[in-house]
């Protein structure tokens, strides 16, 4: 989450929100929905001259959040929590187990923010880690 200096420093600096949506649009078009798509188009055509709304701010930097790679959870690399996912993932349920093979296909070593969630909570399921962490 945004702190709220950074959410009204943003909201008024419509080359940063330019800049940054168009970024993104052109890192990750491919991961990103039909409508992340059109609202950071908009935010890269956006002439209006005044400032964002809170909502909107807000929404882009959830964007910008989501998209960002990260290569360990809490001291834990990415890549070993995948690797042991994968190693047990017949005892995840089949839309979980697919996730795991799709992250362990692309062989990375780090993941997108978006996806840690999904794959920690994996990890908790095969008692990989502990869910109070």
């Amino acid at each position: 989450m945004a702190s709220e200096p950074e959410l009204l420093r943003m909201s008024r600096d419509l080359d940063e929100v330019r800049r940054t949506a168009t970024y993104l649009l052109t890192l990750y078009r491919v991961s990103l929905t039909e409508w992340e798509i059109d609202f950071l188009k908009s935010m890269t055509a956006n002439d209006a001259g005044g400032p964002l709304s809170y909502r909107q701010t807000e929404k882009l930097l959830q964007i910008r959040n989501d998209y960002e790679e990260v290569s360990t959870y809490r001291g834990i690399s990415i890549a070993r929590i995948l690797r042991d996912c994968w190693d047990a993932r017949l005892d995840l349920e089949e839309d979980n187990a697919e996730f795991v093979d799709r992250l362990k296909a692309a062989n990375k070593e780090k993941i997108v923010r978006r996806d840690l969630g999904r794959l920690v909570g994996c990890a908790i399921q095969l008692n990989l880690i502990e869910d109070y962490m």
